[in-house]
């Protein structure tokens, strides 16, 4: 049953949307029905130019909002300066791993002594590199090594 009437009726669309997943993951699932009634009608169109048949194509936009409901609690997005860093919650076959991750701040030396005194374990003090960044790595209390590096 595809709604149809999120324009007709006004919604708007695009720039709630992160609001509205926060506020579903975090104490309200009835607010992913705003978002299901906004973002159906493209889903459906989506998907069915590649399913075989009507109730393929409504099975399987069904399946794509069930799965997003499921996992509401499971990734997060934020904003380090100008970058985003999206991460999700290890699950099922994707257990907790350690990553790393390479990160540009605007004093190297200042950030890796606030990991350090956060907790984290000393990799490489500050130092120039030859390809003309000051670069320092840290590891953190689940062993995510963090490279922080900067411009020199």
């Amino acid at each position: 049953m595809a709604p149809g009437s999120a324009a007709a009726a006004g919604i708007p669309s695009g720039g709630d949307d992160e609001r509205l997943l926060i506020e579903a993951a975090k104490a309200d699932p009835s607010r992913f029905a705003e978002l299901y009634e906004r973002h159906f009608d493209r889903v459906y169109a989506f998907v069915a130019r590649r399913a075989g048949s009507r109730g393929e194509a409504e099975d399987l936009t069904s399946e794509v909002f069930h799965q997003a409901l499921a996992n509401l609690d499971r990734h997060a997005k934020i904003r380090v300066g100008g970058s985003v860093i999206e991460m999700g919650e290890a699950h099922g076959e994707w257990g907790p791993m350690p990553t790393m991750f390479y990160v540009y701040v605007d004093d190297v030396d200042a950030w890796y002594r606030r990991a350090i005194a956060a907790g984290a374990t000393a990799m490489e003090a500050p130092a120039l590199q030859p390809y003309g960044e000051r670069r320092a790595a840290v590891r953190d209390a689940f062993d995510n090594q963090w490279y922080l590096a900067a411009p020199a």
